[in-house]
C-alpha cells in the first residue's frame, strides 16, 4: 500500500518478491511438490513471468506468451467486479470509492452492462485507451493496462500509464529515457496529541 510507495517507485522488492516466487514454484515442481501459487493486482507480472520463461526455458516461450495473451490481463470492469455490504457495484475489489450503481435499485446485469459510465466504457474497449508507458508498451496484450485504479489515485486520470508496473523500458519494448509517472514515498502524518 501506501507505506511502500518508495519501493514500488524504485521496483526492486516487487522484483526480488516475483524472483523467488518463480524459482521457489519451479524448485517444488522439481521436487514433486504440487502447490498452487498466485500473485495478485499487479498484471505486469505476467511479462515478468514471460521474461523468467524466456531466460529458463526459451523454447517454451511462445507458448506462454500465447497463454497469457489469451488470459488477456487486468479484467477489472469486465471480468472482475465487487459487491459491497450496501449493495454497491464497483469494478472490482480496489474501487471502493467509485460507484456504479446498486443492486437495491437496479439488477447487476444492467449496472454491469451499462456503457453510460465513462470509466465502464473505457474498462470494457479492447483494447483500453491508456497513456504514458502503458500505452506503448509491446506487451499491452498480456496485462492489459494493468490496474487503472492505481493510475486514477495517483493522477486523476484512470487512463494514465501505471506507477506499479515494475517492468523497466527494455521489458517493455520502449525506447529508453522517456518520462514515468512520478511516484513519491508515502509519508504517514502524525496527529497532534
Amino acid at each position: 500500500g501506501n507505506k511502500n510507495r518508495k519501493d514500488d517507485a524504485q521496483h526492486k522488492l516487487t522484483r526480488w518478491a516475483m524472483d523467488l516466487l518463480f524459482d521457489t514454484c519451479w524448485d517444488y515442481q522439481q521436487r514433486g511438490l504440487h502447490k498452487e501459487f498466485t500473485t495478485g493486482n499487479n498484471d505486469a507480472d505476467g511479462v515478468y513471468f514471460l521474461h523468467w520463461v524466456e531466460q529458463k526455458f526459451p523454447d517454451r516461450a511462445a507458448n506462454i506468451r500465447a497463454r497469457l495473451a489469451q488470459w488477456g490481463g487486468n479484467s477489472s470492469g469486465v471480468n472482475v467486479a465487487n459487491i459491497d455490504n450496501l449493495g454497491n457495484v464497483h469494478p472490482d475489489t480496489m474501487w471502493w470509492h467509485y460507484d456504479l450503481g446498486n443492486v437495491r435499485q437496479r439488477p447487476f446485469s444492467e449496472i454491469w452492462r451499462d456503457l453510460s459510465d465513462p470509466l465502464m466504457a473505457g474498462l470494457k474497449q479492447f483494447p483500453r485507451r491508456v497513456s504514458g508507458r502503458c500505452g506503448d508498451c509491446q506487451h499491452f496484450d498480456i496485462c492489459n493496462g494493468n490496474t487503472r485504479v492505481r493510475a486514477q489515485q495517483l493522477t486523476g486520470d484512470a487512463w494514465a500509464e501505471d506507477p506499479g508496473c515494475y517492468l523497466d523500458d527494455q521489458e517493455i519494448g520502449v525506447a529508453p529515457g522517456g518520462e514515468r509517472l512520478t511516484v513519491s514515498p508515502y509519508i504517514r502524518l502524525r496527529r497532534a496529541s
